[in-house]
């Protein structure tokens, strides 16, 4: 079976924020539908999964593409890029994101993995 890998950002910025809370609200509402969550700072979690039958998800904030450029650095190429500023959110200081956000970024990211 493909296990699926979502890797999102880890900025203080409003839109990685989201990111991370959204993903964070997704794994809550949908256990089970991600085999491992992880910051892009941190992918030591990607060493137990086999990145040959592997979707890997990026959810990022904004269009720097931090998590891009570490995987790439990584030679890991992602299935899926998912970024919250191609919903209208804009990088714009470090205010928490509103519910209402997290749970469109949320659904959004669930129509992603349905979709693998």
């Amino acid at each position: 079976m493909t296990e699926i890998a979502l890797i999102t950002c880890s900025c203080p910025a409003n839109t990685g924020k989201l990111a991370e809370k959204a993903a964070a609200s997704f794994n809550q509402k949908n256990p089970g539908m991600i085999d491992e969550t992880m910051n892009f700072r941190d992918l030591k979690n990607l060493k137990f999964i086999d990145l040959d039958d592997a979707d890997i998800v990026v959810l990022q904030g904004c269009e720097n593409d931090c998590p891009l450029k570490r995987l790439e650095k990584d030679g890991i190429n992602p299935t899926v890029v998912l970024k919250a500023s191609d919903f209208g959110f804009v990088r714009n200081g470090t205010d928490d994101p509103s519910f209402a956000d997290i749970e469109k970024i949320a659904a959004e990211l669930k129509k992603c993995i349905r979709g693998l």
